[in-house]
């Protein structure tokens, strides 16, 4: 059974309003935790950057010495009142907990430099019940690259979770925040210090199609896919999607990237690791939303809207089977392809997540998941629910 202290959460909105509705809000969050606010996070649709900073300048207005962070969306976001794809969610988090956070930027020319001395300034130590929370520019580096420094940097109980940021499937421009600044090619961490471990579980409820053929990845870099059986990757992706009825003859490989995607098993957690198409090149590769491995095993992977939103009932009855309690507040972490795949259902899976209960939740939908838990093999994601419990 695990308790975290006495950790709270109160989130706030969804909202339509503008910064200045929004600032209010924020202080009335502040005034239900009583003064301990240490963090406050804030998910928004892509906006332009001045839109985007006035909400951020409200926010750390109201939340006067909190650290604030955040993310912009894959499409849209929730709390336990509902959903919104335009406009504005957060929370406040505070409670018998200590916070410190750090950016890195400069990405794409310095990323994994950038990255380590990120980590290396919040000083995590090895404390067995600190949990990190990350997020990221999706198109500035690999999740891959985020979750091997993390390792490398946390110890084995660390909980590390958090996701890619989005930009509802325009695929431009994704944006982090820190403080009062909205951040490109960059990434944010926070280090969450509590008396005791969050509750932590991952599930996707992805499965091999029936009758999918096996196909062995001969040539990738990072999170781009090259070839397949020695071939080029588009070719014997869309040939195999086209045997198995999944696409139509001139129809293209991105209108099923987020129903049809590349499973790859793994001796450890969740039967499969899915990875996500987001484009194809002009040379045949596949743009993953996540990086594969040359001699990785890979099969065309499926899901129905009533599998999703039954893994979202299983994660969450998890969590709270960790918790041993009611929840007093959790985060979630939701990818953008199960959004898309789930449509005018996406609100039966966040009522899944919340429960009967309606504890205070904070979510939005990725471009990618962390988690990382438990001495955890795999802790990058795609098309998958994280959450975390309290």
């Amino acid at each position: 059974m695990l308790r975290a202290g006495g950790l709270r959460l109160a989130s706030i909105g969804p909202l339509h309003g503008g910064p200045s509705e929004f600032s209010a809000a924020v202080a009335k969050a502040y005034a239900e935790l009583e003064e301990t606010v240490e963090l406050v996070i804030v998910y928004l649709p892509v906006l332009p950057p001045a839109d985007l900073r006035a909400f951020l300048a409200g926010a750390a207005r109201a939340a006067r010495r909190a650290v604030v962070v955040g993310a912009t969306t894959g499409g849209a976001a929730f709390t336990e009142r509902g959903v919104t794809r335009t406009g504005v969610v957060g929370a406040v988090l505070g409670g018998g907990v200590s916070i410190r956070s750090a950016d890195a930027r400069n990405l794409r020319h310095n990323g994994c430099d950038a990255i380590h001395r990120a980590l290396d300034s919040l000083e995590i130590g090895s404390a067995r019940t600190s949990s990190v929370l990350a997020l990221m520019d999706a198109y500035a580096t690999d999740g891959e690259t985020i979750v091997s420094a993390l390792r490398r940097h946390t110890p084995v109980e660390c909980r590390c979770f958090g996701a890619m940021a989005g930009d509802n499937w325009a695929f431009e421009n994704t944006y982090v925040f820190h403080g009062g600044e909205v951040l490109s090619n960059a990434a944010v961490f926070v280090l969450i210090e509590s008396p005791t471990k969050l509750a932590m579980d991952v599930i996707h409820g992805w499965s091999p199609v029936p009758d999918s053929r096996g196909m062995v990845i001969t040539a990738a870099e990072g999170s781009v896919l090259r070839k397949l059986d020695d071939r080029p990757a588009a070719e014997v992706y869309v040939t195999e999607l086209t045997r198995l009825g999944l696409l139509a003859p001139g129809e293209h490989l991105e209108q099923t990237h987020y129903t049809s995607e590349l499973g790859v098993s793994t001796p450890f957690g969740e039967h499969l690791k899915v990875r996500a198409p987001l484009g194809v090149s002009r040379d045949g590769s596949i743009m993953l939303a996540g990086g594969l491995s040359a001699g990785d095993a890979v099969q065309i992977a499926g899901a129905t809207p009533d599998r999703l939103v039954n893994a979202a009932e299983q994660l969450a009855a998890r969590v709270r089977r960790q918790v041993g309690a009611p929840l007093r507040g959790a985060l979630v972490f939701d990818c953008a392809a199960r959004l898309r795949l789930l449509r005018d259902r996406f609100e039966n899976e966040t009522r899944a997540f919340t429960g009967d209960q309606r504890s205070p939740t904070l979510g939005l939908s990725s471009y990618g998941e962390i988690a990382k838990f438990g001495g955890s093999v795999e802790g990058f994601h795609n098309s998958t629910a994280v959450m975390v419990g309290w």
